[in-house]
């Protein structure tokens, strides 16, 4: 029998480009693993009320699966004043699939009460916070970095395609003013901490480790080893992130500027960092746009956006459309990829130098082809969409054996 389940998703096209084709290559995948899908567009009224009828009327849902909050952010009125979220008393496992680390302020769904709840994690580490923040939530974790999107073309067409771009960057600058911490603001209510909390920046800026990773060592390094001192600093990940994921972003393109690498950047706001004059800026595109830009790419070059011990779902697609790859250092990708033969790696004590690869990588054809052939057939073997359905179905499979009965 075909176990029907539903995969959350929204067209709303006011949301980040890649959203509503990531999640239709997730359903794509579980098609493919022979599950009867409902994909439920929450931009489409009639689509949601259809399934919310097979979730709460019919009950023949297997299990579904959501990016961030998409499907269990609906409540619905009990019989008492309060509301009530729609996984809260359901049998139905439900997957949210964390489209960055969960102390993003932009990523919802850990805390929305589901009865049965797997969340999924970019990097290796970040579930540390979790159980510090939700610290009586049951739920499970699931590591699982972001599929990436396949090309239409074979390897061998990919590999004789003309690619008129040298170098690319595809990533947004989030702010338009100098960038600096949240806690330089003369208002910054704990001003006890700054000094930590500069030390944590000072070594994220030396060191490629997550927020996760830098906490440990700076609170280690004082003598803070209780656990409880972790428990509090976890309100101090949001303004981390949010000040170290841009300063990498344009350190590691700094990097190719220091060094006169030309490159092509795509994304907004990058006009307003102070090398601007130095990069051909080309500003947002769609994700469409985005895979064919891969395609005409002789080498992504990317930072891995807090996921030291994860990965980045643009390496993937960079992989998979026949782009060489040189990456922010993570301990997951060294494992997962042989550096100087798959990709290239970079870090921040040596970045400056290591960029120096590109131009004799660009200028060795062969090379340049042999390694994006390696890590086509690598990402294709592991790191597809496809293969990320798989993951979510075993873990399904797992912990709810009796949906399957």
């Amino acid at each position: 029998m075909s176990h029907k389940i539903i995969v959350y998703g929204n067209s709303d096209p006011t949301l980040h480009p890649a959203v509503w084709p990531n999640i239709q290559s997730l359903a794509l995948g579980f098609q493919n693993l022979g599950y009867d899908v409902l994909l439920c567009d929450m931009h489409n009224n009639n689509s949601f009320t259809y399934c919310l009828d097979h979730l709460l009327v019919k009950d023949d849902i297997t299990f579904s699966v959501g990016f961030n909050d998409c499907g269990i952010h609906t409540t619905i009125k009990n019989i008492s004043p309060d509301s009530l979220c729609i996984y809260q008393s359901l049998d139905t496992p439900h997957v949210s699939v964390l489209l960055d680390v969960p102390y993003n302020c932009c990523v919802n769904g850990p805390a929305i009460p589901v009865k049965n709840h797997i969340v999924t994690l970019l990097d290796r580490d970040a579930g540390e916070y979790l159980h510090h923040t939700l610290p009586q939530k049951k739920m499970h974790q699931l590591f699982l970095p972001l599929g990436g999107t396949e090309s239409q073309l074979s390897l061998e067409e990919l590999l004789e395609k003309e690619r008129p771009y040298d170098v690319v960057v595809s990533a947004s600058f989030w702010f338009n003013t100098e960038l600096h911490p949240i806690w330089e603001s003369s208002d910054f209510p704990f001003p006890a901490m700054i000094p930590l909390l500069n030390d944590i920046v000072d070594f994220m800026q030396a060191h490629p480790v997550n927020t996760t990773t830098a906490i440990h060592h700076v609170l280690h390094d004082r003598g803070l080893y209780d656990e409880e001192y972790l428990v509090q600093m976890a309100k101090f990940y949001w303004p981390i992130l949010s000040y170290m994921k841009m300063w990498r972003r344009q350190k590691s393109v700094e990097f190719l500027v220091q060094n006169d690498i030309l490159v092509d950047v795509f994304g907004r706001n990058w006009e307003h960092v102070a090398f601007a004059d130095k990069l051909r800026i080309h500003g947002t595109v769609s994700y469409a746009e985005t895979l064919h830009i891969f395609t005409q790419a002789k080498l992504i070059y990317q930072d891995n956006a807090e996921f030291n011990n994860g990965a980045h779902d643009r390496i993937f697609t960079a992989m998979l459309h026949g782009a060489a790859v040189m990456s922010e250092y993570s301990q997951y990708l060294d494992e997962e990829f042989v550096a100087g033969e798959d990709l290239l790696l970079y870090d921040w004590q040596h970045g400056a130098e290591q960029v120096r690869e590109i131009p004799a990588l660009l200028a060795d054809q062969d090379r340049r082809r042999a390694m994006t052939a390696r890590a086509y057939q690598k990402a294709t073997a592991r790191h597809r969409w496809q293969n990320r359905a798989q993951t979510i179905s075993e873990a399904v499979h797992l912990l709810y054996p009796e949906r399957f009965l």
